[in-house]
């Protein structure tokens, strides 16, 4: 949430104004993750994240618990169509999913490494 205050250089009804503001970023805050979550790709992009958290994680309870609560989450339409949006969620989902297989990959290296250093100790 931004905090940040915009002051008005009005004398005398400034921080009635600079108030104004900042509950009007809260709702443009507000309506910016309704967006979002009400974009089509929101659950693919919160299973992505998911998948990474699982590689990073192994195969955790916790990481479950969060994904049941994700995927219980209400999701309107988006009424609003959004080229920019459309491209920011299709890049993030991308970028996850890369991200999970160079964690995936980084994973089996050092288990390898691991499992090699073993064998010679042994």
């Amino acid at each position: 949430m931004d905090h940040r205050r915009i002051t008005s250089e009005k004398a005398g009804d400034g921080r009635r104004q600079d108030e104004e503001v900042e509950v009007t970023r809260d709702e443009e805050m507000e309506t910016l993750k309704n967006r979002i979550r009400g974009h089509e790709l929101f659950r693919l992009l919160i299973e992505k994240h998911m998948d990474c958290l699982k590689v990073s994680l192994g195969d955790d309870e916790d990481v479950e618990t969060t994904f049941e609560a994700a995927e219980n989450t209400e999701c309107s339409a988006n009424s609003q169509p959004s080229p920019d949006l459309d491209k920011l969620m299709e890049l993030h989902c991308m970028a996850l999913g890369k991200l999970k297989e160079d964690m995936e990959t980084e994973l089996q290296e050092t288990l390898s490494f691991i499992s090699d250093m073993y064998l010679e100790i042994n």
